[in-house]
């Protein structure tokens, strides 16, 4: 389990998007039929807890 949120820092930093952008969602990468399964599987255990 985790602690909680990290702590204050200096500096904050964004992400500028130009007008007339607009930001995009794309999957990081591919996965095989077996590994999807092995995730699905583990995303399931972790959120029933």
């Amino acid at each position: 389990e985790l602690p909680g949120l990290p702590p204050k820092r200096e500096f904050d930093f964004t992400i500028e998007i130009k007008p007339g952008t607009e930001p995009f969602s794309k999957a990081p990468y591919r996965m095989n039929a077996i590994e999807l399964v092995e995730l699905k599987a583990q995303l399931q255990e972790i959120l029933s807890k």
